[in-house]
């Protein structure tokens, strides 16, 4: 308890060990061993949502306009698709469909104990076919110039280290005069979602792209965002008590 209220350990994960500890009493007095649940006399910790800093199309087009050559192309994929470090680097030609303007996710690219490795992506969710637009296919087709193996790679032909491509986004966000907004690659996820609830794309087309694991981690990383349903809900209602 010491570590959790001293801000160790995250709101998320006290709910959940609450609710564990909590339904673990309730059995042990349903079976005699105990004769009070000392959890009903606690409150159970609520997670408040993350309201997240995300950078406005322009300060992205900005940031994008300072990207190098080799990087450019791996950060306007993350904006309009939402897509991970990983998954971006760890794309072929193969997942790219340039008649069905997709691209699909299967694998990722993860850097531990000095390895870069290519393994299956943060979860089952994460396996998923994501439309892009046309601009975007010509931008992947222009580039082309192998057709087979990962699209980005290091000079030496082996796969990139994600956090090259991070301390290039850092250095892309300093030149466009925005270092104190704080902004990292992850961002461009962020924008992406932001952007689409703002267009009033529902919550669960945004989770699909996303690839989270569930709609309830999406409503908590981005439920804050007026997507100006609100303002439409009498015209709704006006029209359907026409056909009353």
């Amino acid at each position: 308890l010491s570590e959790m209220e001293s801000g160790g350990l995250s709101l998320r994960t006290r709910e959940y060990v609450y609710s564990i500890l909590n339904q673990s009493l309730k059995q042990a007095m349903i079976e005699d061993i105990i004769l009070k649940n000392c959890c009903m006399q606690v409150a159970k910790p609520r997670p408040q949502p993350k309201v997240i800093q995300v950078p406005t199309p322009e300060e992205v087009g900005k940031i994008l306009s300072h990207a190098t050559d080799r990087f450019s192309l791996i950060f306007w994929i993350a904006w309009e698709t939402g897509m991970r470090r990983g998954e971006i680097l760890a794309l072929t030609w193969r997942d790219i469909d340039r008649k069905n303007k997709t691209i699909s996710v299967s694998k990722a690219v993860y850097y531990k104990d000095g390895q870069t490795l290519l393994k299956p992506p943060k979860n089952s969710s994460s396996n998923r076919t994501i439309p892009v637009s046309k601009e975007l296919i010509d931008m992947l087709t222009a580039s082309q110039d192998k057709i087979a193996g990962p699209l980005f790679t290091r000079l030496d032909g082996q796969l990139c280290i994600p956090n090259l491509v991070s301390k290039a986004f850092e250095k892309a966000v300093k030149l466009a005069g925005l270092s104190e907004k704080g902004f990292t690659f992850h961002h461009l996820r962020h924008a992406h979602a932001h952007a689409l609830l703002k267009e009033k794309v529902p919550m669960e087309v945004v989770q699909h792209r996303l690839g989270h694991s569930t709609i309830q981690m999406t409503i908590d990383l981005y439920g804050h965002i007026n997507t100006g349903f609100q303002a439409e809900i009498p015209a709704i209602m006006d029209k359907l008590r026409g056909l009353m």
